[in-house]
């Protein structure tokens, strides 16, 4: 008795059917089931088909073991759901003479392994400590011992609210408690670096905190002052290691992305990839090169920056003088191009000559350009490439002449072969309006209304109908 591969041939007769001679048990979703087989040799067995995405077909165990297995499951699933809005409420529920009846299902399914039951058992723990107060101490060493599952990590959440009801509390008052910053549970502090009304100085310890998910949440908080916020980019560089990047790049980007950061921290963060030679670290430099409020010389130092990503941030963003971003149309990247080809206020003769560009995401980007010269969005109606980027660029765009929309409409989008796919490419006898209005994506109110007029008399009733929603 083995599982069958999704590589193997079926075990069937010929004729047969691969259920033949079994009962369907459960829809466990996705496609996926478990059955019964109740001839042969496999006789009593249940087995499990994942077949439908790609997986093996495999055997589970006896039918009574499965039974009382699923019984288990079905009963706990229901209860946990009491349990939950009595723990909530704060008293027994309607449900609390099941709860005690079938509180050895909990037990079992929890020696049997597994967090999501443990995460329940400890659930049932803390019910049953109003009652039995040595209980709390068992939930409280099952949340000790799930305290890292990322698993259960909203189950474990969830838990230490109700186990520890007071310190949740004063986290989550209006204003918190300040005892709440050095509360025991990294939780309780991740929920007052939450809150709202947390203050500046509250936030400023919160940021140094020994848990990267606390220092986290005090970053991304509004009323983070910029002294913390400095504090946390030099304390951040400093762990900076292997084993350490991405928790240090996540708080770095938040950094640099938050309003109330000074000059000389951003300054400072736009030459992080220099100072710890990562190339990891040049995400956070192209945050900062996103920022409204770039200070100078910043953009122009951006500008050449090594990473065409960085680059390319540079010469979108509005912050940079257009006669400085206009270089990039010379740029070797093709991302670099695409920035300054999207730009409203990019001189007409550079967007004339990205409209001829030999990478079709530049052309994309002149072609969804509302700015770009007439004469560009009319030599990109006529781009022989049939490329699908160009053509939705192009009948998404407001500004696109008449004739150019119009001929949009009987424009055949072409699903590009994919070299991986073994399945060859099809035409798939759409138009580009239609694909569009069939997936939702014409949502601007300002749309053409002639545009919207033709979709809606489409011979095509998916077309017409999608197009009649539209604002």
């Amino acid at each position: 008795m083995h599982a069958w591969r999704l590589d193997e041939p079926l075990p069937v007769a010929a004729g047969g059917h691969l259920y033949d001679g079994c009962v369907r048990l459960t829809d466990i979703g996705c496609g996926y089931a478990t059955f019964l087989v109740v001839t042969g040799p496999q006789r009593g067995m249940v087995w499990v088909d994942y077949s439908a995405g790609d997986g093996d077909i495999a055997p589970v165990a006896g039918f009574l073991d499965w039974y009382g297995r699923w019984l288990d499951a079905t009963a706990t699933a229901l209860l946990s759901t009491a349990i939950a809005d009595a723990l909530d409420a704060g008293q027994p529920g309607p449900y609390e003479r099941f709860i005690v009846r079938w509180a050895e299902c909990f037990e079992r399914r929890a020696a049997a392994g597994g967090s999501p039951a443990l995460a329940d058992l400890a659930a049932l723990r803390l019910y049953q400590a109003a009652q039995e107060p040595a209980r709390a101490a068992q939930a409280h060493a099952i949340i000790e011992q799930l305290e890292d599952d990322s698993t259960v990590d909203n189950s474990v959440e969830r838990l230490t609210r109700w186990a520890e009801a007071a310190g949740a509390a004063a986290a989550l008052a209006d204003p918190p408690a300040a005892q709440a910053a050095q509360h025991r549970s990294w939780r309780i502090r991740r929920l007052l670096a939450d809150n709202p009304q947390c203050p500046p100085d509250l936030l400023a310890l919160l940021v140094a905190d020994g848990r990267h998910e606390v220092r986290l949440a005090a970053v991304a908080h509004p009323a983070c002052p910029p002294a913390a916020l400095a504090h946390l980019a030099g304390a951040a560089q400093r762990r900076w290691s292997p084993s350490t990047r991405l928790q240090c790049l996540l708080e770095l980007d938040h950094v640099a992305r938050h309003p109330a950061t000074d000059a000389s921290t951003v300054a400072g963060l736009a030459t992080l990839d220099e100072h710890l030679e990562d190339e990891l670290a040049s995400s956070v430099v192209r945050t900062v090169t996103q920022r409204p409020d770039l200070p100078d010389p910043l953009p122009q130092a951006l500008l050449h920056s090594r990473w065409p990503w960085v680059r390319a941030a540079a010469g979108s963003n509005p912050a940079t003088p257009v006669e400085l971003a206009a270089e990039l149309g010379a740029d070797e990247h093709p991302a670099a191009r695409s920035a300054v080809a999207g730009r409203h206020d990019a001189p007409h003769d550079l967007l004339l000559r990205l409209a001829t560009d030999a990478t079709v995401a530049v052309r994309a980007a002149v072609a969804g350009n509302s700015a770009a010269p007439a004469a560009a969005l009319r030599r990109l109606g006529r781009d022989t490439s049939a490329d699908a980027a160009i053509t939705y660029a192009l009948a998404r765009n407001p500004s696109a002449p008449a004739e150019v929309r119009e001929a949009l409409r009987w424009h055949p989008y072409v699903t590009l072969p994919d070299p991986d796919d073994p399945l060859p490419a099809q035409d798939m006898g759409s138009r580009a309006l239609a694909v569009l209005l069939a997936e939702g994506e014409v949502a601007d109110p300002d749309y053409p209304h002639d545009l919207l007029a033709a979709a809606i008399a489409d011979p095509d009733p998916m077309v017409g109908y999608r197009a009649g929603r539209s604002p």
